[in-house]
């Protein structure tokens, strides 16, 4: 048996240390395909069909009114098609956008503050500043034109029993080992804009590996069976800074949106909003390259 030299084996264990943190990290968020290339030039710009977006899940007591109705009044519902939009609603899912300057009343719920009482109205705030509040998690996704990501919108559930509407007609499933995610893709339009395509599927069963093609060659991959909700695919375009909101509607009991966006804990029941900020994309110098506006400066006057 042919030994295999010490330094090798350190090299080795550093390989293997390396892949089981990127494993770890990636599995308690966003998931995405791991690309070899890198997503910047080597004048540290980003290549032309990567962005880099942060999501934030954020949970506030099931049938606040903050979430329910007070975020809402600052949102713009408008940007998908009347037929989706019912769609979504006959379902139990809310979208909407909004602009790069965020609302107080997004920002109240991302603080969670019952004394927060602003005397003036707040334009812009540093989200890094937010990540360490209990009921807000965030992530930063980076993803390339045509990527495969994964937003896992809730823990597996051993059993359930899921309703939906689907063209026209009440229905549901019943699934084993069932998970809530949303699939989505990015494709940077050239002018700092992004079209984002988002969609909400089911994975069910136990992990199975397949063959898959990429790029002319073979490779091994782990996932398990989808259960993909089409008619509810929904496009949209983001400039740098705006925010994609995704919530759902408590009074709908059962249906799709409560499995995606609600959680029960013991004797509390929560609702979950997910929020997609554009950060970064081509051709855009409206961020800073560490993903902040330029107004949120630590800059003194003295500085100045």
């Amino acid at each position: 048996m042919r030994r295999i030299p010490p330094l090798h084996c350190c090299l080795l264990a550093c390989v293997i240390l390396t892949c089981g943190c990127q494993w770890l990290r990636m599995s308690h968020g966003p998931r995405g395909l791991p690309g070899s290339q890198s997503i910047l030039t080597p004048h540290g710009e980003l290549v032309a069909d990567a962005v880099i977006m942060e999501v934030l899940i954020i949970r506030c007591p099931y049938g606040d009114s903050a979430l329910n109705h007070d975020l809402w009044q600052d949102v713009d519902e408008q940007i998908f098609p009347l037929d989706l939009r019912n769609r979504l609603a006959g379902n139990g899912f809310r979208v909407g956008v909004v602009g790069n300057q965020i609302p107080y009343s997004l920002m109240y719920l991302m603080d969670m503050k019952d004394d927060d009482q602003p005397q003036s109205p707040v334009t812009t705030v540093r989200l890094d500043e937010l990540q360490n509040t209990p009921k807000l998690v965030r992530w930063s996704l980076t993803s390339r034109k045509n990527q495969q990501n994964e937003i896992l919108a809730s823990a597996n559930k051993e059993n359930a029993m899921i309703l939906f509407h689907e063209n026209g007609i009440q229905g549901g499933e019943f699934y084993k080992n069932v998970q809530a995610v949303f699939s989505l893709k990015t494709k940077p339009l050239g002018d700092g804009r992004v079209r984002v395509t988002i969609m909400p599927e089911l994975q069910h069963g136990d992990v199975r590996q397949k063959f898959t093609q990429d790029a002319g060659a073979y490779r091994i991959v782990s996932g398990r069976q989808k259960r993909t909700f089409d008619s509810l695919r929904g496009e949209v375009t983001l400039s740098p800074g705006q925010i994609l909101i995704l919530a759902n509607m408590p009074e709908g009991l059962g249906n799709l949106g409560n499995f995606f966006l609600t959680d029960d804990e013991a004797d509390s029941k929560y609702q979950k909003i997910i929020c997609l900020r554009m950060c970064r994309s081509p051709h855009h110098d409206l961020f800073t390259r560490d993903g902040t506006l330029p107004m949120d400066t630590d800059i003194s006057e003295s500085e100045m």
